[in-house]
């Protein structure tokens, strides 16, 4: 059992850690195209699905203006 709990705060590290870091680089895209708002940093480290934090991570990359990106997260309700 001891490996086990080992094993499952080992993963819950590294996803935090990964979380943490696509959080960073999505602010960080966003941040090319104007300052990012305290709201919109805080409703995107709100989000805790890696999968979802990786599609956020393209449309950061992609988008054109912040406002653009807004509305993506706002009609995924995120």
């Amino acid at each position: 059992m001891l490996v086990e709990e080992l094993m499952k705060e080992e993963y819950n590290a590294g996803k935090a850690e990964g979380i943490e870091a696509l959080v960073s680089a999505i602010v960080d895209f966003l941040s090319d195209l104007a300052p990012v708002s305290d709201d919109l940093e805080s409703r995107i480290a709100s989000i805790n699905d890696l999968e979802v934090l990786k599609d956020l991570t393209k449309k950061a990359a992609r988008a054109t203006s912040i406002e653009e990106f807004e509305q993506y997260l706002t009609a995924q309700n995120y």
